[in-house]
């Protein structure tokens, strides 16, 4: 059996046709909902089974139900059906020349780094896009992923959500940012009793915010908090006049920081590797500008 001829019959009219056969037990309803007569959708069927050379649905004289087949098919039925349908909705807007809106949610820190100029670079050969940058903590970057508020996001450290999918997008270390005339300014590591003995200015519900928590209260520390600032670039303004420190993606936030006049000084820690990943929502991945963004994030 060539797999082309199976995926000329799993079309997302089939595929949605199948779930709603396990759904009302019964052809008609399933056309109906469909808009199919119930003569074409039993064709479909049938063909479908031809090429499988197995049964989907269970013909009785009551009603249908599907077979394990079947029911194989409609578990994977709706999610493959929206995706195919969300690519040649893409396709469309593409040919027509129509917008194309994604939105990205990405963590403070990586808008120092080079996205900047690599989302420019983007947008420039793929001008049917227009694109809204919003910033999060990584959580909520997960969260608006999983409820489709976002179709991307880029997140320090990875996060154990099934439904994401996860790529490498930078290595990076966390290091402890500075004014040039602080105490801390001229030592080449620095370790967590450091920390405690300085105002320490991150954004609250954030990863290194939770990171920082739990390796202190595992070793007995405890961290002073100085002001709430919620957005890494308002806290670099902060650190830089003088009312605290604050922890940051070192490499990351390199050009941010030399900007500024501040000095990084790295954590000598195991976990204080803060690596950048790209995610997105499992099977969204077949929007055509959606990959492209990703593969041009990714060179």
């Amino acid at each position: 059996m060539r797999r082309e001829t199976l995926d000329d019959q799993l079309t997302p009219r089939t595929l949605r046709l199948i779930a709603a056969i396990g759904k009302h037990g019964h052809l008609s309803r399933a056309a109906e909902e469909l808009h199919i007569v119930p003569s074409a959708a039993s064709r479909r069927i049938r063909k479908l089974e031809d090429v499988l050379g197995a049964t989907v649905i269970n013909r009785q004289a009551n009603g249908l139900t599907l077979t394990r087949v079947g029911m194989a098919i409609a578990a994977h039925a709706e999610r493959r059906a929206d995706d195919l349908d969300v690519l040649q909705t893409d396709i469309g807007r593409l040919k027509g020349g129509s917008a194309i809106d994604l939105k990205l949610a990405v963590s403070g820190p990586v808008l120092f780094g080079e996205l900047p100029e690599q989302l420019q670079a983007y947008l420039r050969t793929n001008p049917n896009v227009h694109l809204s940058v919003v910033e999060q903590t990584s959580d909520s970057i997960a969260q608006s992923l999983l409820s489709g508020d976002a179709d991307m996001g880029i997140v320090l450290g990875s996060h154990d959500y099934p439904s994401l999918h996860f790529s490498l997008y930078r290595v990076d270390r966390l290091g402890a940012v500075v004014p040039p005339d602080h105490r801390l300014s001229r030592r080449t590591v620095l370790y967590l009793d450091d920390l405690a003995e300085e105002p320490l200015i991150v954004p609250r519900d954030s990863v290194i915010s939770d990171l920082l928590q739990s390796i202190a209260s595992q070793h007995g520390v405890q961290l002073r908090h100085g002001i709430d600032v919620s957005d890494f670039a308002s806290i670099c303004r902060v650190v830089e006049g003088g009312l605290g420190i604050t922890v940051m993606p070192a490499s990351t936030s390199a050009s941010e920081i030399t900007k500024r006049g501040l000095v990084c000084i790295p954590l000598d820690y195991d976990w204080a590797r803060c690596d950048i990943y790209i995610a997105t929502k499992s099977g969204t991945e077949s929007r055509i500008a959606l990959s492209e963004l990703k593969h041009a994030l990714l060179q």
